[in-house]
């Protein structure tokens, strides 16, 4: 195999693994989402305050926006139109939480 052929070939494995990644949160997004709602709802509509989420080192607002990139994440799943918000700010924050629970 050449040198070209061999990298087309890794660069379809790649292609291939990172939809294949996707699988998972495909499927969890309708339960999370809901139970977000739900427990929100559970506390009369409001939202979680920073002492409650003082163990996972973020914020309400910062939960908020990923809750509304996940919501954006399944309209896009489910072939909608997502909102044309900016995702890299709330996910770059998300991935360096360190949370101890």
């Amino acid at each position: 195999m050449s040198d070209l052929s061999y990298r087309r070939l890794k660069t379809a494995a790649a292609v291939i693994g990172l939809v294949q990644s996707l699988v998972v949160p495909m499927d969890k997004l309708p339960g999370v989402i809901q139970e977000y709602w739900d427990t929100r709802n559970a506390n009369s509509g409001d939202d979680w305050t920073v002492q409650e989420l003082e163990a996972l080192g973020v914020t309400p607002s910062l939960l908020g926006a990923c809750i509304q990139t996940l919501e954006n994440l399944k309209k896009f799943f489910d072939g909608s139109s997502p909102s044309n918000d900016v995702y890299r700010v709330p996910v770059n924050q998300a991935r360096h939480v360190g949370y101890q629970i």
